[in-house]
């Protein structure tokens, strides 16, 4: 039995399209990011955001250990974006390591689900 609904089938590539879009974005703003060991403003709403969207969608195609990865990572920046001083010089590398791993997973399970969409067993998120 497949893991994505039937009905949900005719938006899988869409999902993938869109959630690799996003993961690409991210990428990019962490691997400047990380050079300077900081964020700015506008690189937290944006990664918040994307973590926000992968998440729903996730969740809306039944994926939830993708949307449970997503929404820890997805709660790690609204607390960064309450109050940016949670990302500090202690932290800064921690929070690129989660952020990095979590597109990683992401990846390799929209690969999976890619290649084999009936026998997609998704891992523990």
């Amino acid at each position: 039995m497949s893991v994505i609904d039937e009905s949900m089938r005719p938006m899988l590539d869409t999902f993938i399209f869109e959630t690799t879009t996003l993961l690409d974005q991210l990428d990019e703003i962490l691997l400047g990011a990380e050079k300077e060991k900081s964020l700015n403003d506008d690189q937290i709403n944006e990664i918040f955001r994307a973590m926000h969207t992968e998440k729903g969608s996730a969740a809306m195609m039944g994926l939830s250990e993708m949307s449970e990865r997503t929404q820890r990572a997805e709660d790690l920046f609204f607390l960064i974006r309450d109050n940016p001083a949670n990302l500090n010089d202690e932290n800064s590398d921690l929070t690129f390591d989660i952020l990095s791993e979590s597109s990683d997973f992401l990846r390799q399970e929209l690969g999976n689900l890619h290649e084999d969409p009936d026998g997609y067993q998704p891992r523990d998120a």
